[in-house]
């Protein structure tokens, strides 16, 4: 409540904060959200989830933005307010304390933002956020009657936003990119029991596109969030989470007409920089992953899959004819060793974090899962080569911010417990591709090679939008 009022205090500041003569736009917009799809994984121990499918009516939430633009120097500047509410009705379930049908969450997210019109068609935004997750699971009784608990979860964050204006056929969307990187974070819970934990490293990648329907705007939407494992404190500790979430959401808004002037604040951009709006590109990538485990010799029934399908967001801002930059997020599927009791595998030192360095490991229980799962967030220069009649070959040399998770579960004489390793880091890739181009489309095949703890080689197919 106290972070709700010093919003709402910077709100009253910041949108008084124009001269009369500098106002080119004021509006509201109130709207719906619907998710089609959301789960809250902890790997190996719980998770949440909601299908819109399975329970319609049960997940909804409320949107609201504030804005006001104003020119400065000729620059299109932007205030804005941002908040949102979500309820959801999960189902749980948990390796240990089995299954709860419509377990209770409420999500509250509210941000100030700053925003600058870079070009005739891309406005940058940053500033401050905070979500909130509380979990409502106090006296709720699981399939294995444990009882259930509260637990409230919250992340101050800095949002990094990019929002293109990106028509597609007659539809005037706007495409928005945002990366939050989580800088402070709690996670308070009747199981800890009532100290705060804290989780400060995570970050948030999103996407969604926002366009017009008459007198509403429709956006359907992409997040997912990833939090590391939190502090250790007198015997407890959260361990990393994933969310993931996409749907759909419906607004209104109030005050169109006064945003007719924000065409005025643009004019520089379509006098001298108008290249830099028209060069962009939008699109995902799907593809066959492969991770190095450094795991061989298997014996005894012990068996890997270390392939598995993943998909990327990419967006690419083209410099000039033979170069450009690009951002992307990738989840590169799961990787799965499993065994019954007696088996056995090799390892290169580098397993659950170089347990024991080198050695053969030799299943002691009745039966054992290792689930590798990688996630990563790259920039990475692109250059890009014409063969004529729409057709190319291109390139991908850039860093990217990964993260890994190994989840092992252990059940059996000597050992009945999960072992969670999570490794992450800032490393090399590389890539080559291949395509086409039909009038807006583009379609490539890529090769891409991943450094990481445990490297990655994926092979896939890229459909890309040019805006």
């Amino acid at each position: 409540m106290k972070k709700l009022l010093l919003f709402i205090i910077a709100n009253v500041f910041f949108f008084s904060y124009a001269n009369a003569e500098d106002k080119v736009g004021f509006t509201q917009e109130v709207g719906i959200s619907v998710p089609f799809f959301q789960e809250y994984v902890e790997p190996e121990f719980m998770n949440f989830e909601v299908r819109f499918e399975d329970d319609p009516g049960e997940s909804y939430g409320l949107t609201y933005n504030l804005k006001n633009a104003f020119s400065l120097g000729g620059y299109l500047n932007q205030i804005e307010l941002d908040a949102s509410w979500q309820y959801f009705k999960h189902d749980y379930w948990s390796n240990t304390t089995g299954t709860i049908d419509d377990a209770e969450h409420q999500i509250i997210n509210a941000r100030l933002l700053y925003g600058l019109q870079v070009s005739d068609k891309m406005m940058l935004k940053t500033g401050f956020g905070h979500r909130y997750h509380d979990d409502q699971g106090a006296g709720v009784r699981s399939s294995t009657n444990a009882v259930g608990y509260d637990r409230e979860q919250k992340y101050d964050y800095i949002p990094f936003i990019a929002v293109i204006d990106a028509p597609i056929a007659n539809i005037n969307g706007k495409l928005k990119i945002e990366y939050d990187n989580i800088i402070y974070g709690t996670n308070l819970s009747a199981a800890s029991p009532y100290y705060t934990l804290r989780n400060d490293d995570g970050y948030a990648w999103k996407t969604s596109y926002k366009f017009p329907f008459q007198d509403f705007y429709f956006e359907p939407y992409y997040e997912f969030m990833h939090i590391e494992e939190s502090t250790f404190d007198r015997g407890a500790q959260e361990p990393s989470n994933i969310t993931r979430e996409y749907g759909l959401k419906l607004s209104k808004r109030f005050g169109e007409d006064s945003l007719s002037a924000v065409a005025d604040s643009k004019r520089l951009f379509e006098e001298g920089n108008e290249y830099f709006g028209d060069k962009i590109s939008f699109g995902l990538e799907y593809f066959q992953s492969e991770l190095d485990t450094g795991l061989s010799g298997f014996a005894g029934g012990a068996t890997i899959d270390e392939k598995d399908l993943g998909f990327s967001i990419l967006s690419d801002f083209k410099i000039n004819d033979f170069v450009g930059i690009e951002v992307g997020f990738t989840e590169f599927g799961m990787a799965l060793l499993k065994s019954d009791n007696g088996g056995s595998f090799k390892t290169d030192g580098r397993y659950r974090h170089g347990l024991s360095g080198a050695h053969t490991h030799t299943i002691g229980g009745d039966k054992f899962r290792t689930a590798f799962e990688s996630f990563s967030g790259s920039l990475a220069l692109k250059p890009n080569f014409d063969l004529g009649n729409g057709m190319f070959v291109n390139g991908d040399l850039g860093l990217h911010r990964w993260q890994q998770e190994e989840n092992n579960r252990f059940v059996g004489a000597t050992c009945a417990c999960d072992v969670h390793v999570d490794y992450s880091g800032v490393d090399t890739f590389y890539g080559i591709g291949a395509g086409i181009k039909k009038g807006d489309f583009e379609v490539s095949v890529n090769f891409k090679d991943y450094d990481m703890y445990y490297d990655a080689e994926i092979i896939g197919a890229s459909l890309k939008y040019n805006f």
